[in-house]
C-alpha cells in the first residue's frame, strides 16, 4: 500500500494489528454479562492481497518475506487461543471467512473491452479523466485531514475523518459515470464484483437486454489473453441466476467469475493505487492475492454436533447462529440452519440463557445481584457513532 512503501513495516503494522484487536476483544469481554461477541480480524485479508508474491521461491524477497502471510496467520491462531480460553468450555464459538485466497497477477480493465466493442461511449477523454491531477485523488485530503486532526478535538476528527473519506472515495467511484454518454452507451461497469450493467433506454427494453447480455456473454467468454493464450473469464452468470428478492433489478445484469489469477480492475482503482490511467485491457495489478469462491465456517461448543454440513453457503451462518442462541428466525431471512451441524438438531436447553450461551458472567450477576445498567454514550461520542455510520451507509 502507498502508506508502507515497505513492505516489512507493513508486515509489522499487521502483526500489531492482530494483537491490538485481541486486546480490544479480551477488554470486552470483561465489561459485562453478554450474549454475543463479534470480532472481524482484517489482517489475514491484507496480508494475503498484498504478501502473496513472496510465497513464490523465485521472488527475490521470499528468503525475506516468503512467510509472511504464515506468520499473520500464526499471531491469529494464537489469538484465537487466548480468546478460548477467555470464554471457556461453555461458550458456543464461531468461526467465519465469507472467502478464501489465491494468487493474483493481472487486472482486466472490462470498460476498456466494452469501448472496444462500441458498448461504451464517454463524453470525455477517460485517461485524462482519471489521472490524479484531474481527478483529485485521495492523497491531498489525507494530508489536509493530518493536520485537522491535531487541531480539533479527537472524536470530532474522527468523525470528520470518516465523513470525509466516505465523501471522497464515493465521489471518485462517481466519477466514471459522471462522463458515460448515456444516450450512445449500451453497457458499463463500475468493476467493483464483476459486474456489467446494460443501460435499458439504449439497449431497446427487455427484447434488446435478452439479445445484448447474450452478445455480452458470448464475447466474454470467448475473452483471450494473448500472453498466455488463455480464457480470463470463467463463468458469465445473469442476475436473475443467482439472485432473488425485490432488489434483484439493482444488480448488475452480469456478474463475471475472472479464471485463476485474474481479477476485474475497477475504475476509481487508478486513482486509489495511484497508477496512470490506461485503455489497456491487461493490466498489472498492484495486488498479488486475490479473494477466492470457498471460505471457512467452523462452530465448536454446547449444541454443536460432529457432523459436516454437506453444503454450506455465506447466508446460513446467520440463521445457524440464531438457532444456537434460541432465537426464531425472522421470516424471510435468507439461507437455513445447519441441521447437521447441530446436535439433535436444535441448541442446547440453555440456549434461553444468555450467560450460558456467552460462557461469561459479570461478579454481580455470579453473586445473584443485579445486571450493571446499560452504559450510556456521552452526546460528542454518539455525534461521532451517527457520523461513521452515516458515512457507512447505514444511515
Amino acid at each position: 500500500p502507498p502508506k508502507y512503501p515497505d513492505p516489512l513495516r507493513y508486515l509489522e503494522s499487521l502483526l500489531a494489528g492482530v494483537q491490538t484487536r485481541l486486546e480490544m476483544v479480551l477488554w470486552l469481554m470483561e465489561r459485562g454479562p453478554w450474549e454475543l461477541l463479534f470480532a472481524v480480524f482484517m489482517e489475514v485479508d491484507r496480508v494475503q492481497h498484498f504478501f502473496w508474491q513472496y510465497r513464490d521461491p523465485a521472488h527475490p524477497r521470499h528468503r525475506e518475506l516468503g512467510d509472511a502471510v504464515d506468520r499473520v496467520y500464526e499471531a491469529l491462531d494464537a489469538a484465537l487461543g487466548r480468546i478460548l480460553t477467555a470464554v471457556g468450555p461453555d461458550a458456543i464459538v464461531a468461526l467465519a471467512s465469507d472467502h478464501g485466497a489465491g494468487p493474483l497477477h493481472t487486472g482486466v480493465f472490462l470498460n476498456a473491452w466494452l469501448m472496444d466493442q462500441g458498448l461504451l461511449h464517454m463524453t470525455r477523454d477517460f485517461e485524462k479523466t482519471f489521472s490524479r491531477p484531474a481527478a483529485g485523488g485521495l492523497g491531498l485530503l489525507r494530508r489536509v485531514l493530518a493536520k485537522a486532526v491535531s487541531a480539533v478535538a479527537p472524536r470530532a476528527a474522527a468523525a470528520m475523518k470518516a465523513g470525509a473519506l466516505a465523501c471522497e472515495q464515493a465521489r471518485v467511484n462517481n466519477l466514471l459515470r459522471s462522463i458515460i454518454d448515456w444516450e450512445r452507451t449500451l453497457a458499463w461497469s463500475d468493476g467493483m464484483g464483476g459486474g456489467i450493467y446494460v443501460n435499458p433506454p439504449a439497449s431497446e427494453g427487455p427484447k434488446g437486454r435478452t439479445a445484448l447480455c447474450r452478445r455480452l456473454s458470448a464475447g466474454l467468454q470467448g475473452l483471450v489473453d494473448p500472453r498466455t493464450e488463455k480464457a480470463v473469464i470463467e463463468a458469465v452468470h445473469w442476475r436473475e441466476d443467482i439472485y432473488h428478492g425485490s432488489m434483484v433489478e439493482a444488480a448488475p445484469d452480469l456478474i463475471l467469475t475472472c479464471a485463476p489469477g485474474y481479477q476485474i480492475y475497477a475504475p476509481h482503482e487508478f486513482l486509489i493505487n495511484a497508477k496512470a490511467p490506461s485503455r489497456e485491457l491487461f493490466l498489472d495489478h498492484p495486488w498479488s492475492g486475490r479473494h477466492e469462491e470457498y471460505g471457512v465456517f467452523v462452530l465448536a461448543g454446547p449444541g454443536v454436533g460432529g457432523g459436516d454440513a454437506d453444503r454450506c453457503e455465506m447466508a446460513d451462518v446467520t440463521p445457524t447462529l440464531l438457532t444456537l442462541l434460541g432465537i426464531p428466525l425472522p421470516e424471510g431471512l435468507d439461507g437455513h440452519a445447519l441441521s447437521r451441524a447441530l446436535a439433535d438438531g436444535g441448541p442446547p436447553d440453555s440456549a434461553s440463557d444468555p450467560a450460558a450461551v456467552s460462557g461469561r458472567q459479570s461478579p454481580d450477576m455470579a453473586d445473584g445481584g443485579p445486571a450493571p445498567a446499560d452504559p450510556q454514550l456521552a452526546p460528542e461520542d454518539e455525534e461521532a457513532m451517527k457520523a461513521q455510520l452515516k458515512s457507512l451507509g447505514y444511515m
